[in-house]
């Protein structure tokens, strides 16, 4: 990497925030300013922000901004960009880089840095030339005030963090004010990886910001002055942090819900938007970042031809003595899905390209009446044969499983365990301690029930024993750090 186009961190904070610039070596010539911000769980002052999203794309050379200067704050614990003080502080930051074009300050931000991009933008309305918010949603009350500024958006239609519809609602609210300079990217679902993570169709980040086009139109804005029509204290109060941003989001869907469906789907949005706002557990193995056990859930190379699709209740979401989490970390392929944050007609996201999978090939692991006892596919799927394969599994409490388990489409054959008291996994869960420790004896853990399952259907013992020795790992370690929160 050339020296000028090295990250480097400014010895003293401005305005409060620890700060990275890129491409700062001096120039005899002004230079656009891009300010990056980036998304909730890489809070803190450890520069942790710069291994993902915009500048980890800049640090690989995947993405190239020549003459662009980059700057990369970093958001501390305990607040949120959106924050009028957070405002503030990028307010004293951005005039302090030197060789800047000041008609050329762009704003470019992923989940919470979308929607700091849009409330900076409102605080601040002859700041931006332009800015790219990326699925952060915001408060469609300020469109009047910036219908001026060029404005492209990012969003997946899929995105269960933020919903669509929030970016939605503000791309419609800039064409009622007369906005002619507003943009929407959107994707079906989330681009890339055919296996999504628990914050289903959320990262469209990265697909936007390496398209050529985003660049290219962002670049070519200038900062037009203009007078708001609607001065800013006459803008009602609106929820300035994300938290109270969802919170009332989930207030109004509460209320216009109709079905307890509707109703269910408000709640669980609710707890999975608390979640991607948690800064202090790791995403992967869900312990707290101090006591992440990622290095010991490696995935399981002998388990790639084995889909795990994982349908959660969203009470379990986070939790770390929750056993889904292990299994999900070390199967390759896998996908965790929120009940109530699904869609209705393709729930488990099976549906590949407008093509779906073969219901044969597809297993529900839940004990119903007309469930088949997983010894006897085993000669039918092969799987010591390495033949694909879908296992669902359902994490919930009894009465609540089952109720998923009737959403589900009936083509899928349910499966249930032959020898259950191998999965039982009551007297581990006790020790870790937390929610779900009194199961009945009769009902497995989920990830010794998956465990027991493969076992059952002939898969490679390597394998099986692999993830056991990964499960007691977790599970020790949830015990340790419920220990140390006594103490």
């Amino acid at each position: 990497m050339e020296a000028e186009s090295a990250w480097h961190r400014q010895p003293d904070p401005v305005g409060g925030l620890p700060c990275w610039l890129f491409n700062a070596a001096g120039s005899a010539t002004p230079r656009p300013l891009l300010l990056y911000l980036h998304g909730a769980s890489s809070r803190g002052d450890d520069g942790e922000h710069l291994a993902t999203g915009l500048p980890r794309l800049l640090a690989t050379g995947a993405l190239e901004l020549p003459g662009v200067v980059v700057v990369a704050p970093q958001c501390p614990r305990g607040t949120e960009w959106a924050k009028a003080a957070a405002c503030d502080q990028l307010m004293v930051l951005l005039p302090t880089i030197e060789g800047v074009d000041a008609a050329r300050v762009y704003a470019t931000g992923m989940s919470m840095g979308g929607l700091g991009c849009w409330m900076l933008a409102a605080r601040n309305p002859s700041l931006l030339a332009a800015i790219v918010p990326i699925c952060g949603g915001g408060q469609p009350v300020y469109a009047p005030l910036l219908k001026a500024l060029p404005i492209l958006f990012g969003h997946a239609r899929s995105d269960v963090t933020v919903p669509f519809a929030e970016t939605a609602a503000l791309v419609s609210a800039l064409k009622e004010a007369g906005s002619a300079s507003v943009r929407l990217r959107e994707w079906a679902e989330e681009p890339g990886e055919e296996d999504h993570s628990w914050c289903a169709g959320h990262n469209c980040w990265d697909a936007m910001w390496s398209e050529a086009s985003t660049w290219s139109w962002l670049l070519a804005q200038r900062r037009v002055e203009a007078e708001a029509e609607v001065a800013a204290a006459a803008v009602p109060r609106q929820p300035e942090s994300q938290a109270e941003h969802r919170k009332a989001v989930t207030a109004r869907l509460l209320e216009q819900a109709q079905t307890p469906a509707e109703r269910e789907r408000a709640v669980a949005r609710r707890h999975v938007a608390r979640w991607d706002a948690a800064s202090n557990k790791c995403k992967r193995c869900w312990m707290l970042r101090a006591n992440c056990v990622c290095a010991v859930l490696a995935p399981i190379a002998s388990l790639s031809h084995v889909r795990l699709v994982a349908l959660l209740s969203h009470k379990e979401l986070g939790l770390s003595t929750n056993t889904a989490r292990v299994a999900l970390a070390c199967t390759p392929r896998s996908r965790l899905v929120v009940a109530g944050c699904c869609d209705a007609e393709n729930p488990l996201g099976l549906s590949e390209g407008g093509v779906t999978l073969d219901p044969a090939k597809v297993l529900v692991l839940f004990p119903s009446q007309d469930a088949v006892d997983a010894p006897e596919l085993r000669a039918e799927l092969q799987l010591s044969a390495g033949v694909p394969l879908t296992v669902v599994v359902l994490d919930a409490t009894w009465k609540r499983a089952a109720a998923l388990n009737r959403r589900l489409p009936k083509e899928y054959r349910r499966v249930k365990l032959a020898n259950l008291e191998a999965a039982d996994l009551r007297s581990e869960l006790r020790k870790a301690g937390g929610e779900g420790c009194e199961r009945p004896k009769s009902n497995a853990g989920t990830c010794t029930a998956y465990i027991q399952l493969l076992r059952e259907l002939g898969g490679a013992e390597a394998a099986v024993e692999a993830l056991e020795r990964s499960l007691r790992a977790a599970v020790a370690a949830a015990q340790a750090q419920r220990g140390r929160a006594e103490e």
